[in-house]
C-alpha cells in the first residue's frame, strides 16, 4: 500500500511487551467474547450466518484499518501499517465449552503477515 493517506502508527510500548510474550508462548492474544441469543416465536435459524457475517466483517474492515494492522520495521522504527488481509471469519458448529479447541482455531495470529484478529462465530451455549 503505497498511499500517503494509509494508516500508520508506531508501535506502542505495551504493544511490544505483547508482541514478545507471543514469540514465548504462541497464542498469547486479547480475546473478546460477544454473546448473541436469537430467540424467535417460531423457532426459526438464526438470521446470523456465516455469509452475512463475513459481509459485515468486510465492510467493516474497510471502514476501520485497525482490523488489517501488519507489522513493518524493526525495534524503535517498528510501526503498525494497514497493509494486512481482511479478519477471516470461522464457523465452529455445536461447540461445547468442554470441547478441545478446534486445530485450525489454535493457530497463532502472524503479526508481520497477518491477520491479527479474527472473528469466530459458533453455535455452541
Amino acid at each position: 500500500m503505497n498511499d500517503e493517506h494509509a494508516y500508520s502508527r508506531r508501535i506502542s510500548f505495551n504493544e511490544k511487551l505483547y508482541l514478545a510474550a507471543e514469540q514465548l508462548n504462541p497464542g498469547f492474544c486479547i480475546q473478546v467474547v460477544f454473546q448473541h441469543t436469537n430467540s424467535t416465536a417460531d423457532n426459526r435459524r438464526s438470521s446470523l450466518t456465516k455469509e452475512r457475517l463475513e459481509h459485515a466483517v468486510a465492510l467493516a474492515s474497510n471502514a476501520n484499518p485497525g482490523s488489517k494492522l501488519v507489522v513493518r520495521g524493526m525495534v524503535g522504527w517498528s510501526r503498525w501499517v494497514a497493509e494486512g488481509p481482511p479478519p477471516p471469519v470461522r464457523m465452529v458448529e455445536n461447540w461445547k465449552k468442554s470441547d478441545h479447541i478446534d486445530a485450525e482455531l489454535d493457530k497463532p495470529l502472524c503479526p508481520f503477515r497477518g491477520p491479527t484478529c479474527e472473528v469466530v462465530l459458533t453455535t455452541g451455549p
